[in-house]
């Protein structure tokens, strides 16, 4: 545990404000308290509060060793992911709240297979958010004596730290509310089939028709092998989605609604039904 001046002060038998006054080597103590407050120091091994790590105020709860300084991590993310508005929304809300309660953010990028150096990491913060997530050992390695948060994305098995993602079952509540409010009864979901993310994505479509089915509406769980990754990139098989937009014509009664797991298959979705001779926004929505 570090020493601190109420503990020189103890052991010299004088008063905190006497061990600042000899620390800040004021004129006014005694040559003798002096010398008795010097030994104590060197015999406890008291080192003086570095530059920069902020004094405790009187009355503040928070732990003297706070820093006010956050560091927010973005780990192995491609630029089409940092690009997408809702990630921008993040970010600018993150360095918003950061702001608002008077704290530092450092943001720093990390690439996959390189550690942080040590002088960013360690010259001592508050705490960490790790925007997005990380199987790199190293890195994980580094932040296992810090508090971490990670934010959004889909919840990992054997999850390390905590996490604040989106609410998926609200999402799906959400959208048959909408469904409902413009008398959608026979809908649709399309989502992909991604092994381990599987239930946490496709929690929007499970709830999505409990809702509807609740109010007498119908939904139909159309669930594919959607996407292509590749270096980072998330794509859509063209050929799958086509074989959608036929089965969802196929469907009696035809859905006049659909719902996707996420913007990038609504966007393949489109052209699709179009080959179809569907107009999204008249024909469905």
């Amino acid at each position: 545990m570090a020493i601190n001046i109420a503990a020189v002060a103890e052991k010299a038998g004088v008063a905190a404000s006497t061990v600042s006054l000899v620390l800040r080597n004021r004129p006014r103590v005694s040559p003798e308290t002096r010398a008795t407050v010097l030994a104590v120091v060197k015999e406890l091994g008291y080192q003086k509060r570095r530059p920069g790590r902020p004094r405790r105020r009187p009355g503040d709860p928070v732990s003297a060793k706070r820093t006010n300084r956050f560091a927010l991590l973005v780990p192995d993310m491609t630029p089409a992911t940092l690009y997408a508005p809702i990630y921008a929304d993040v970010l600018r809300g993150v360095e918003t709240a950061i702001h608002e309660a008077r704290k530092t953010m450092v943001l720093r990028h990390v690439e996959s297979g390189r550690a942080l150096d040590g002088s960013f990491l360690f010259t001592r913060l508050d705490g960490v958010l790790l925007f997005s997530k990380t199987h790199d050992p190293e890195l994980i390695r580094q932040l296992k004596d810090l508090p971490v948060v990670q934010l959004m994305h889909a919840v990992q098995p054997n999850e390390i730290w905590d996490r604040v993602t989106y609410n998926n079952a609200k999402i799906g509540s959400m959208v048959a509310q909408y469904a409902q409010a413009r008398e959608h009864r026979y809908a649709a979901f399309v989502g992909h089939v991604c092994g381990r993310d599987d239930v946490f994505m496709q929690q929007r479509g499970l709830d999505f028709k409990d809702v509807m089915s609740a109010e007498g509406g119908r939904v139909h769980v159309l669930v594919r092998d959607l996407l292509h990754i590749t270096e980072g990139l998330h794509t859509v098989h063209r050929e799958v989605m086509d074989a959608i937009a036929k089965d969802l014509l196929a469907l009696t009664p035809r859905p006049t609604l659909v719902f996707t797991e996420a913007d990038m298959i609504a966007q393949a979705l489109y052209p699709a039904l179009q080959a179809q001779g569907l107009q999204p926004g008249r024909d469905i929505e």
